[in-house]
Parts: C-alpha cells; sequence; structure tokens
C-alpha cells in the first residue's frame, strides 16, 4: 500500500493501463475530496471500508470513479455525496450498496456556507448554475429560505436538509425553488407553518415527514397531477392549503386557512384549539363557505364527544377525526353529498349522516 495526500492506495495494471483504488482515508476532515488522480495516474475505484471515518460529513466524487465497493461508506445516511458527473453511474446498485438512502448531489462543483448558516452546493447542468440547499445549521424560529446565494438562484432543496430543526415554528421557501426532495423536512416537531411558491415544480413524497404539528399552505391555485404533488395530503398526512390566501383561528378555536381555486374562495378547518367537547363546525367564515375539513384537523383531540359537520363540507380528509369510541361526527348532508378520500373509513370516528339537529 502506498500513502498520498491522506490516503492509503493501491495501483493495479490492465492491458498496459495503470489505475488507482482507495484503500482508506487516513484523514480527519469533514469534507473528503477524492483526488482525480495521483502522480498522473487515474483513481478509479474506492474500496471497502475505505472511508469509514465518523468525522466525514461530505465526499466529493470525481468522473474518474467507476465504482464504489460496497460497505465503502459507512451507514450514515447524513453523508452528503457530492458526484461532478451529470448521472449516477450504472454500477450505483442500491440493493448492494444501500445507498439509495444517501444524500446525492449531482454536476457537482463547491460548496459554501452561507453567514445565517445555510449550506449549500452550486451545481451546473450543463446550462445554468443553481443552488441546492444541503442543510441548516442555524436557530431561526421564523426562517426564510433566500431566493439567491452568491447571486445564484436557490432551486433545490436536498435530502434531509432541514432534519430535527427544532426550533423552527415557520418556514418560507424561497420564489426560485424548483424541487423540494424527499425528507426535505423531517422530525422538526415544532414546526407549525410551511409556505411553498407557486413556481414549485416537484415535491417529492415524504418530503415533510414527521412534522407532526405543521399546516402546509401553498400558493399555487392547482392541484397537480400524480408525479409532481397532487398527493401530498395523503403522504405528508397534514393539512395541505391550495390556492392559500390567508389563515387564523375563530374566536370558539378553530383555525382555519382561506383558499382561491379560480371557481370560488373557500375555507378549510385545519385544526381545533378550542375547549368545548361538543362542537359544531360553522359553515361560513369570514363571509366564505368552509368546504374541506383537512387531514389531522381534529386527530389529536381525543377529548371530543361529538362533532357536526355542515352541509357546506365538500370534502373530508382521511384522518380528520380521531378514531375513538367517544367521540360521534354528525354530518348534516347524506355521504353522497362530498368528497371523501381513500380508505376514509379506516380513520373515522362512528359517524352518522342526514342528522336533523334538535331546535
Amino acid at each position: 500500500m502506498i500513502i498520498e495526500k491522506n490516503f492509503e492506495y493501491k495501483i493495479t495494471e490492465n492491458d498496459g493501463k495503470k489505475t488507482i483504488a482507495i484503500t482508506k482515508y487516513l484523514g480527519n476532515e469533514e469534507i473528503v475530496t477524492i483526488p482525480d488522480e495521483i502522480d498522473n495516474i487515474p483513481v478509479t475505484v474506492i474500496d471497502e471500508h475505505s472511508l469509514r471515518n465518523k468525522n466525514i460529513r461530505q465526499i466529493i466524487i470525481p468522473q474518474n470513479i467507476v465504482s464504489i465497493k460496497q460497505n465503502a461508506i459507512p451507514s450514515n445516511y447524513h453523508i452528503l455525496l457530492c458526484f461532478k458527473n451529470s448521472e449516477l453511474p450504472s454500477w450505483w446498485n442500491h440493493r448492494a450498496n444501500k445507498y439509495i438512502y444517501f444524500r446525492t448531489i449531482l454536476n457537482f462543483l463547491y460548496s459554501g456556507k452561507t453567514s445565517d448558516n445555510f449550506e449549500y452546493a452550486v451545481i451546473f447542468d450543463g446550462k445554468d448554475k443553481k443552488v441546492a440547499i444541503t442543510e441548516y445549521k442555524g436557530e431561526a424560529e421564523n426562517l426564510k429560505i433566500p431566493n439567491y446565494i452568491e447571486d445564484i438562484p436557490v432551486e433545490i432543496i436536498t435530502k434531509k436538509a432541514f432534519n430535527n430543526c427544532s426550533t423552527l415554528k415557520t418556514v418560507t421557501l424561497p420564489l426560485t425553488l424548483n424541487k423540494l426532495c424527499w425528507l426535505g423536512f423531517q422530525g422538526c416537531e415544532n414546526l407549525h407553518s410551511i409556505f411553498i411558491p407557486n413556481c414549485i415544480e416537484y415535491i417529492t413524497e415524504d418530503a415533510i415527514n414527521f412534522c407532526n404539528n405543521v399546516v402546509i399552505y401553498c400558493f399555487a391555485q392547482k392541484e397537480y397531477t400524480y408525479g409532481e404533488y397532487s398527493y401530498l395530503n395523503s403522504y405528508t398526512r397534514r393539512p395541505f392549503i391550495w390556492g392559500y390566501i390567508k389563515d387564523g383561528v375563530t374566536e370558539d378555536g378553530f383555525r382555519y386557512a382561506i383558499s382561491d381555486d379560480k371557481m370560488e374562495k373557500y375555507v378549510s378547518i385545519t385544526g381545533y384549539i378550542g375547549t368545548k367537547k361538543d362542537i359544531e363546525i360553522p359553515d361560513m367564515i369570514e363571509g366564505y363557505p368552509v368546504r374541506i375539513l383537512e387531514n389531522m384537523a381534529f386527530s389529536n383531540r381525543d377529548d371530543l364527544t361529538s362533532i357536526i359537520v355542515p352541509k357546506t363540507i365538500k370534502k373530508v380528509f382521511n384522518r380528520a377525526f380521531p378514531k375513538t369510541k367517544k367521540l360521534t361526527v354528525y354530518f348534516l348532508s347524506d355521504k353522497k353529498d362530498f368528497k371523501r378520500t381513500n380508505q376514509w373509513n379506516r380513520y373515522w370516528a362512528p359517524t352518522i349522516f342526514n342528522y336533523k339537529k334538535e331546535d
């Protein structure tokens, strides 16, 4: 074995061509850059167990690499793998390497950190430069992610960029954002509002995960087709408000959001913080009809004993109500008068339709 620049490596020769395999990293840096070549010999392989250093947070992988062996990198899914290639290599077999869970960046140029604690990567897709937010290290409560860093648009939030950020309460995503990746926000226990611009093109399922108090507000008026983000209400299991205008709380404790879908302005119920155990959902708030009961709107209120649902309601999401025998839900309308999401009966308390209120 030979040692050079904190790397232990071996040289192999095949058909008269020499190549290098990295066998061990000897340094203690958080950011490790694999060399393109050593002594004019290309580095093409990262060998088994070669980068199993607990300090490593980011690995920059050059274009010459043709193989990363199984277990070359520790099973720390928070490590950021920065590929200078434009595509993941064909040998990137997640069944063998289990690398599908790692955070990855393609077309990587360089990384940096802003004064307000955003770690980022600059990438170049052959046409334009763009910034990907890779991690947030700050402690802000009300966070507005910048539209530009280094005068380059912030277009991507990577996997686990906002992981267990316990101080966050509200987040406003940048107007330049195009993609919010899987687990972009995870375990942010105090996060209650995320504001999404209408320019975003792609949000993966579970992009906002284990943020159990959050309501997601999207300024877009249209529910996008499957493959983009029409299914976010189901996968986030949180209220997702389209065509957002404003939100608030009524005097009797109903959390709500007002939306505009171009056909009408309407209200969605997103939560309840009142003290009554027998409640009646209003049919109008601020002069607009109450149309939707959102995911998890009442699910954390096991103390409720009855809920009366007005005829104005047209859509009820899976987990709107807690599933408890103590609670009965009374609908003033018939089943056929509103849209129920898939498997709605799995998550609901006992229900009565065509209920007639006593005078």
